[in-house]
């Protein structure tokens, strides 16, 4: 993913904190949506093509450590915590629309070499697992672990691995091999998509996290069977 300083007409350089929105790109650079402003039913951000309803991001670009991005206006995007923080107690917006407490982190996000933009989770015990990318149709989740969460819980629609390279004029991007697996027998082109970075799955991972994102899943068949 990227934030395409272009969309609101403003450039990084000299400036410490830029705006944009969130373009998410395949491993072939192919643009696959925006991230949109509205949420779903469960308060996660779903990718859009349009740009009506994008959403406005900011960013401190100059941040040598874990950062938050910030929605526009003002708000933390995904929770408010600080830095190398476990997980912890806090307003988010899966909570408000499901009724559901979960603990939450947000400055996970690190801007490294030639500009790419990198997550990073931090476990409970203040440790920090190697953090994957994975979607699965209608959410994309963190895993320390992509074998596991798949024995586990379902198989992923995509795996991104995570380096860099050289992105020229574009201020951010998350650059990632794909994985493909066919999931339910749904094609791509008929998945909606929607961004919701839940809890890192490792296997010490505690129960009450490994809870959730068997709740994310009992959702995703739901929302599956009603397509």
């Amino acid at each position: 993913m990227e934030v395409g300083r272009e969309r609101v007409g403003h450039s990084y350089h000299g400036r410490k904190k830029c705006k944009g929105c969130i373009a998410t790109y395949d491993a072939n650079s192919v643009f696959q949506g925006f991230v949109s402003q509205v949420l779903n039913i469960c308060g996660e951000y779903s990718v859009i093509y349009n740009t009506t309803d994008i959403l406005l991001v900011s960013l401190d670009v100059r941040a040598k450590g874990p950062i938050d991005i910030e929605t526009l206006p003002n708000f933390a995007f995904i929770g408010a915590t600080a830095p190398n923080s476990p997980p912890t107690s806090g307003g988010n917006s899966f909570t408000t629309a499901t009724g559901t407490p979960e603990d939450i982190e947000s400055a996970i996000w690190t801007i490294g070499h030639k500009r790419a933009i990198i997550p990073q989770w931090v476990n409970m015990d203040k440790s920090k697992p190697a953090t994957n990318i994975v979607l699965l149709t209608v959410l994309w989740v963190l895993t320390g672990d992509v074998t596991t969460f798949e024995n586990t819980f379902v198989k992923a629609e995509y795996v991104f691995h995570l380096s860099n390279r050289s992105i020229g004029t574009k201020l951010m991007e998350f650059l990632y091999s794909v994985k493909i697996f066919k999931l339910y027998g749904i094609s791509s082109k008929h998945i909606h998509t929607a961004l919701a970075l839940v809890y890192s799955l490792i296997p010490c991972m505690q129960d009450r996290y490994a809870s959730s994102l068997s709740l994310a899943c009992r959702r995703l068949r739901h929302e599956t069977r009603k397509r």
